[in-house]
């Protein structure tokens, strides 16, 4: 069987018969709860992500300014641009979309983390604490409870930390609270043991704003939404820079008609995307951003050699192709 449907009082118990199934191949679908009830759509987890099994459609001969032309179209960088020519042994299309696709800040991360220090960062409602509950959910479901634990210190918002209280409830993991720097430090070291701590951290304000505290231990992901204005971004960006993230993790792409002046954004920073998010519903998972996937989301459109004629933009049915982890 390569896909089944796993019911369970608990999700524990749901994920203890997913495991059973597909052992390290398994793959979360989505998670529902049907008259107490828990019900686990599950599906083994070929290392292929949907969108990438599909083909762009070959496109016509386009050369030269006509192929400028579309690529500044979708919105990218003129540099960007400039730098793929530079780079393409001959200026077909086929040459550029290749040297477009290098450029892409791609930097995949696994969905599922066996063990380390992560820390979450970003603004409001970019979906911080969503994507924490994803990756625990992740590593239960790959390497069971006991040996992560989940820590927030974002205690002035009630509703982060019952959702990531109810998290660690219904997975089996702890989940610790410190509201300063001293308590952070003294419940890092009562976990020194776990394999795997993710951090939850609150909002951070656009501009200005306490200072982000250090923490040479933790790998930090900024948690970027793609419906925030490019200044908003690009001071988030600069504010952040001096905790050299590890990656960007980019949400709310299925509110995107095309992300591709968020990548050029990104490109100009070097910063590279570890995952890319669809939604604020739990199901909608999350994938690791490879170069394919941010040209598509980049495109907006289907791949087409017409730059006066481009087909149907398609990116909310393109998003929901994200593997579901």
């Amino acid at each position: 069987m390569d896909s089944g449907v796993f019911r369970a009082r608990t999700i524990r118990e749901a994920l203890k018969k997913v495991r059973a199934e597909f052992g390290a191949e398994a793959m979360i679908v989505s998670q529902h709860r049907r008259d107490g009830w828990i019900e686990v759509t599950a599906r083994r987890d070929d290392g292929v992500s949907p969108a990438a099994k599909r083909a762009v459609a070959a496109p016509q001969e386009i050369t030269g300014g006509r192929a400028r032309e579309k690529l500044a179209a979708m919105g990218l960088d003129p540099g960007l641009i400039d730098t793929a020519f530079a780079s393409a042994p001959a200026k077909r299309w086929a040459d550029l979309e290749r040297a477009v696709k290098q450029l892409l800040p791609a930097a995949p991360r696994p969905v599922t983390l066996s063990r380390g220090r992560v820390r979450l960062i970003g603004p409001a409602g970019a979906g911080r604490t969503t994507n924490l509950i994803r990756l625990a959910t992740n590593h239960v479901l790959q390497h069971g409870n006991r040996s992560m634990a989940l820590v927030t210190t974002d205690t002035a918002r009630l509703a982060g930390a019952e959702a990531l209280m109810l998290a660690g409830e219904l997975l089996g993991v702890p989940v610790l609270e410190a509201s300063s720097d001293d308590e952070l430090r003294n419940v890092l070291a009562t976990l020194s043991e776990r394999a795997l701590i993710l951090l939850d951290t609150p909002a951070l304000p656009s501009r200005g704003g306490d200072e982000i505290a250090e923490l040479p231990s933790f790998e930090t992901f900024l948690v970027l939404p793609v419906t925030h204005r490019l200044g908003v971004m690009k001071a988030l960006l600069e504010r952040t820079a001096k905790l050299q993230p590890a990656g960007v993790v980019l949400t709310q792409l299925d509110c995107s008609e095309g992300i591709a002046d968020v990548l050029s954004l990104l490109w100009r920073h070097a910063m590279g995307v570890a995952w890319l998010a669809a939604g604020s519903d739990l199901d909608a998972g999350l994938e690791p951003a490879t170069s394919e996937l941010l040209w598509r989301l980049a495109a907006g459109t289907e791949v087409s050699a017409d730059v006066d004629h481009p087909s149907p933009a398609t990116p909310r049915a393109r998003v929901r192709e994200l593997a579901i982890a």
